[in-house]
C-alpha cells in the first residue's frame, strides 16, 4: 500500500515537472518571438 502510495507520487511528480518544463519552454520561445518582432519593428 505504502509503495503503491509513492509510486502515485513519484508519478505525479514527474508529470507536473515535465508540463512546467515544456510550458516554461512554451513562454520562452514566446518571449523570444516577441523580442523578434520588437527588433523587426
Amino acid at each position: 500500500q505504502l509503495a503503491l502510495h509513492l509510486l502515485l507520487l513519484n508519478l505525479t511528480l514527474r508529470l507536473f515537472a515535465f508540463n512546467s518544463y515544456r510550458c516554461g519552454k512554451i513562454v520562452m520561445s514566446a518571449q523570444t518571438s516577441h523580442f523578434t518582432f520588437l527588433l523587426d519593428f
